[in-house]
Protein backbone atom coordinates (compact mmCIF):
# COMPACT_ATOMS: atom_id res chain seq x y z
CA UNK A 1 0.00 0.00 0.00
CA UNK A 2 1.33 3.43 -0.87
CA UNK A 3 0.05 6.96 -1.09
CA UNK A 4 1.06 10.22 -2.71
CA UNK A 5 2.70 12.86 -0.57
CA UNK A 6 3.76 16.35 -1.67
CA UNK A 7 5.51 16.96 -4.97
CA UNK A 8 4.61 13.55 -6.37
CA UNK A 9 6.83 11.46 -4.07
CA UNK A 10 5.49 8.05 -3.09
CA UNK A 11 5.72 6.71 0.42
CA UNK A 12 5.28 3.03 1.03
CA UNK A 13 3.42 2.63 4.34
CA UNK A 14 4.76 -0.89 4.89
CA UNK A 15 8.37 0.26 4.62
CA UNK A 16 7.59 3.24 6.86
CA UNK A 17 6.19 0.90 9.51
CA UNK A 18 9.26 -1.33 9.17
CA UNK A 19 11.58 1.67 9.56
CA UNK A 20 9.64 2.78 12.62
CA UNK A 21 9.94 -0.70 14.15
CA UNK A 22 13.68 -0.80 13.36
CA UNK A 23 14.11 2.61 15.00
CA UNK A 24 12.26 1.41 18.11
CA UNK A 25 14.52 -1.64 18.43
CA UNK A 26 17.62 0.46 17.89
CA UNK A 27 16.46 3.17 20.34
CA UNK A 28 15.62 0.68 23.10
CA UNK A 29 18.97 -1.05 22.65
CA UNK A 30 20.83 2.27 22.72
CA UNK A 31 18.81 3.37 25.77
CA UNK A 32 19.90 0.21 27.62
CA UNK A 33 23.55 0.65 26.62
CA UNK A 34 23.60 4.29 27.67
CA UNK A 35 22.03 3.29 30.97
CA UNK A 36 24.82 0.80 31.61
CA UNK A 37 27.45 3.42 30.77
CA UNK A 38 25.84 5.90 33.15
CA UNK A 39 25.48 3.35 35.94
CA UNK A 40 29.13 2.35 35.64
CA UNK A 41 30.27 6.00 35.31
CA UNK A 42 31.96 5.18 32.03
CA UNK A 43 33.56 8.39 30.79
CA UNK A 44 32.29 10.33 33.79
CA UNK A 45 33.73 13.56 32.42
CA UNK A 46 30.85 13.67 29.92
CA UNK A 47 27.61 14.71 31.69
CA UNK A 48 26.06 15.26 28.25
CA UNK A 49 25.69 11.47 28.13
CA UNK A 50 22.99 11.75 30.80
CA UNK A 51 21.11 14.39 28.81
CA UNK A 52 21.35 12.16 25.75
CA UNK A 53 19.96 9.23 27.78
CA UNK A 54 16.99 11.31 28.97
CA UNK A 55 16.38 12.68 25.48
CA UNK A 56 16.46 9.20 23.99
CA UNK A 57 13.96 8.03 26.62
CA UNK A 58 11.66 10.88 25.64
CA UNK A 59 11.96 9.93 21.95
CA UNK A 60 11.15 6.31 22.78
CA UNK A 61 8.00 7.44 24.57
CA UNK A 62 7.12 9.81 21.72
CA UNK A 63 7.40 6.98 19.15
CA UNK A 64 5.36 4.68 21.46
CA UNK A 65 8.16 2.12 21.50
CA UNK A 66 7.62 1.55 25.25
CA UNK A 67 5.13 2.67 27.92
CA UNK A 68 5.80 6.14 29.30
CA UNK A 69 5.56 5.10 32.94
CA UNK A 70 8.05 2.28 32.40
CA UNK A 71 10.65 4.47 30.66
CA UNK A 72 10.51 7.35 33.14
CA UNK A 73 10.58 4.96 36.08
CA UNK A 74 13.65 3.23 34.61
CA UNK A 75 15.37 6.59 34.07
CA UNK A 76 14.69 7.73 37.62
CA UNK A 77 15.71 4.42 39.16
CA UNK A 78 18.99 4.39 37.24
CA UNK A 79 19.82 7.98 38.16
CA UNK A 80 18.96 7.50 41.84
CA UNK A 81 20.85 4.20 42.09
CA UNK A 82 23.87 5.84 40.50
CA UNK A 83 23.60 8.82 42.86
CA UNK A 84 23.57 6.47 45.86
CA UNK A 85 26.58 4.42 44.77
CA UNK A 86 29.45 5.62 46.94
CA UNK A 87 32.01 3.75 44.86
CA UNK A 88 31.46 6.15 41.96
CA UNK A 89 33.07 9.60 41.72
CA UNK A 90 31.21 12.26 43.72
CA UNK A 91 30.99 14.55 40.67
CA UNK A 92 29.22 11.87 38.61
CA UNK A 93 26.84 11.05 41.45
CA UNK A 94 25.89 14.71 41.89
CA UNK A 95 25.36 15.20 38.14
CA UNK A 96 23.08 12.15 38.09
CA UNK A 97 21.08 13.60 40.98
CA UNK A 98 20.76 16.93 39.18
CA UNK A 99 19.32 15.18 36.13
CA UNK A 100 16.50 13.51 38.08
CA UNK A 101 14.32 16.59 37.59
CA UNK A 102 12.91 15.55 34.20
CA UNK A 103 11.87 12.00 35.20
CA UNK A 104 10.55 13.23 38.57
CA UNK A 105 8.44 15.94 36.97
CA UNK A 106 6.98 13.55 34.40
CA UNK A 107 6.39 10.76 36.92
CA UNK A 108 4.69 13.19 39.29
CA UNK A 109 2.33 14.24 36.50
CA UNK A 110 1.64 10.63 35.49
CA UNK A 111 1.08 9.57 39.10
CA UNK A 112 -1.39 12.40 39.68
CA UNK A 113 -3.19 11.64 36.43
CA UNK A 114 -3.45 7.92 37.20
CA UNK A 115 -4.14 8.41 40.94
CA UNK A 116 -1.05 6.43 41.92
CA UNK A 117 0.10 7.05 45.47
CA UNK A 118 3.72 7.46 46.45
CA UNK A 119 4.54 10.97 45.25
CA UNK A 120 5.73 11.94 48.74
CA UNK A 121 8.00 8.87 48.92
CA UNK A 122 9.40 9.74 45.51
CA UNK A 123 10.29 13.29 46.53
CA UNK A 124 11.59 12.12 49.91
CA UNK A 125 13.96 9.60 48.32
CA UNK A 126 15.43 12.38 46.15
CA UNK A 127 15.87 14.63 49.19
CA UNK A 128 17.59 11.78 51.02
CA UNK A 129 20.03 11.20 48.19
CA UNK A 130 20.77 14.92 48.09
CA UNK A 131 21.45 14.89 51.83
CA UNK A 132 23.72 11.88 51.37
CA UNK A 133 25.75 13.69 48.72
CA UNK A 134 26.09 16.90 50.75
CA UNK A 135 27.29 15.16 53.88
CA UNK A 136 29.57 12.69 52.05
CA UNK A 137 28.24 10.16 54.53
CA UNK A 138 29.12 6.51 54.15
CA UNK A 139 25.89 5.45 55.84
CA UNK A 140 23.09 4.13 53.64
CA UNK A 141 20.03 6.31 53.27
CA UNK A 142 17.44 5.46 55.92
CA UNK A 143 14.45 5.57 53.57
CA UNK A 144 15.72 2.92 51.14
CA UNK A 145 12.71 0.64 51.91
CA UNK A 146 10.32 3.45 50.91
CA UNK A 147 12.33 3.93 47.75
CA UNK A 148 12.10 0.23 46.93
CA UNK A 149 8.38 0.12 47.76
CA UNK A 150 7.74 3.05 45.41
CA UNK A 151 9.25 1.25 42.42
CA UNK A 152 7.55 -2.04 43.20
CA UNK A 153 4.13 -0.36 43.46
CA UNK A 154 4.30 1.11 39.94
Amino acid sequence: MSFERGFGSRIDTASTAMASRDYAVWALDRFDRLGIEIRCAHDSSQPAKIRHYIGLGQKIVHHAAAPELLIYRAMLKLLLDTSRDEELPWFWRSVCLEHTTVPVARLTTLMKRCNIEGIEALHQSISDVGALLTTHSSKPVQTAPQYAKFFVSL
